[in-house]
């Protein structure tokens, strides 16, 4: 789950994982208050997009740090 890394060494995780949550509120948000239902379709297209590019990127990197296979997308 963690590529092997001691808790201490996650603290940058911790520290994201507690604001996760707000971001990804307020993205959500964006989309649901500034943008007309007729046009959400492709603004969620682009966000999925965003996302898988973003997922393969991370793991990519992991990869090349040596830190083996990536676990639970």
């Amino acid at each position: 789950v963690h590529y092997g890394l001691s808790v201490e060494s996650l603290a940058l995780t911790r520290a994201q994982r507690s604001v996760e949550g707000a971001h990804r509120a307020a993205g959500w948000r964006i989309v649901l208050d500034h943008v007309e239902v007729a046009e959400r379709a492709p603004v969620l297209d682009a966000m999925r997009r965003a996302l898988e590019l973003w997922l393969a990127y991370r793991d990519d990197v992991a990869r090349a740090c040596g830190l083996g296979e990536p676990s639970g997308r």
